[in-house]
């Protein structure tokens, strides 16, 4: 009969306890052996696993992961999170066989236990990762250890990436027949040398026409781009592309322009157009993000809305004093969420734009017109972990984006 995880948990230090209490007694085969610290063990290998991992030192990653698989419990969710681990550091090997054998075990695994969802979708997606390698024959060769001497970085900056995905928008757009713009949020896959790996909706799209004609046209696109390569066998990048029917570029007319010279108004504010890239939200993430893992406010502050520019956008007597209670706000917003994200090596994988609208003059209390979007999500990855936080608005500033509420909106 199969154990519950949390039974055989209980069991386990039951037995570490029973063991500890019998003295100079013999070992007994029939009882469980003592793990060294327990959890605590297992942690702090994968934790060095993961550091080793995440800068393409693959021998010595492997080496850990293979030292922690002993430690997990057999037929539970972290043994089955062990196998992923090593798996994926053996498909970056070229080891394909063997690291298909570890994520199908550990998919059986879940699937007996009825694991964790999200674990089981993460383990899957990696296996037909490594299955589209196959087929498109890129046969993954790291080395053991990354040569000191190489100027291809590793990994490659994900804003980097994200701004070439960017300029496809347009010619992905014709995937919706609608003058409604709505965004598909797309995880693709690319080789080291550029090659187009796979790509998937992460939104409700996944599974429909729209997701597989927007993965069709990237599959073209994609290998035109010029991309720098990095040394990693493939990364994954997330991008929200928008779907519809886009209006074609305005052309600057003069009264916009004498608008952007008297008041000194970026172009993108002083009329309608399209919304800004999602780059430099990524960017400002980063900034926020380091606020969260080392607990100090001030390296978040450049991701806050300008002050000079909130005085020109807001028609109000004292536009400052409102400010300054955003700006109390958001440092509370960082205080309260730090804790979950600190002591991390976090890094930001993706940001995801939320409901973006034009908030055009005269709306909200606004002289001049910005992008606003709400519910925006945050990606961020440490090795095999990752997690999200959500902002809640982002509004843009010329080609720039800034928070102006980091947590729901106070009353």
């Amino acid at each position: 009969m199969n154990r519950s995880p949390r039974n055989t948990l209980i069991l386990y230090l039951l037995s570490i306890f029973l063991i500890g209490a019998c003295g100079n007694k013999k070992d007994d085969a029939s009882k469980p052996p003592a793990l060294p610290k327990g959890p605590t063990a297992y942690q702090n290998i994968i934790q060095k696993a993961y550091d080793f991992k995440k800068t393409g030192h693959n021998q010595k990653a492997l080496e850990q992961f293979q030292k922690a698989l002993p430690l997990a419990t057999p037929q539970s969710t972290i043994y089955a999170s062990a196998l992923d681990d090593q798996a994926s550091v053996l498909m970056r090997l070229g080891r394909y066989a063997e690291a298909k054998k570890n994520f199908k075990q550990a998919i059986k695994i879940l699937n007996e236990i009825d694991g964790n969802i999200a674990l089981r979708s993460g383990i899957e997606h990696r296996l037909k990762t490594l299955e589209a390698l196959e087929n498109r024959n890129i046969q993954c060769n790291e080395p053991a250890e990354p040569d000191p001497n190489s100027e291809v970085a590793y990994f490659p900056p994900v804003q980097d990436y994200q701004r070439k995905l960017g300029e496809l928008t347009r010619k992905v757009a014709v995937c919706r027949d609608s003058n409604e713009i709505i965004p598909i949020t797309i995880r693709v896959l690319i080789s080291g040398d550029g090659k187009f790996v796979r790509a998937y909706a992460k939104d409700d799209h996944a599974g429909t026409d729209t997701e597989k004609c927007v993965v069709n046209k990237l599959e073209q696109l994609i290998p035109q781009l010029e991309l720098p390569h990095f040394a990693a066998c493939y990364r994954g990048f997330t991008y929200p592309f928008m779907i519809g029917n886009h209006p074609p570029p305005a052309k600057p007319q003069a009264d916009d322009m004498d608008a952007v010279a008297a008041d000194n108004v970026p172009l993108e504010n002083a009329k309608k157009g399209p919304q800004p890239d999602v780059a430099s939200a990524v960017k400002g993430a980063e900034k926020l993000l380091q606020a969260y893992v080392t607990g100090k406010t001030e390296e978040a502050m450049p991701f806050f809305f300008p002050e000079e520019a909130f005085e020109k956008v807001k028609d109000s007597p004292n536009p400052l004093r409102y400010y300054n209670k955003l700006i109390e706000w958001y440092k509370e917003d960082i205080a309260l969420e730090q804790p979950r994200l600190a002591g991390e090596q976090w890094t930001v994988d993706s940001v995801a734009l939320g409901n973006c609208k034009w908030k055009a003059p005269g709306t909200e209390a606004n002289k001049i017109g910005y992008w606003s979007c709400t519910r925006n999500t945050v990606t961020v990855t440490a090795g095999e972990k990752q997690r999200r936080f959500e902002i809640q608005v982002l509004i843009n500033w010329g080609t720039d984006w800034y928070i102006t509420h980091l947590r729901p909106i106070r009353q």
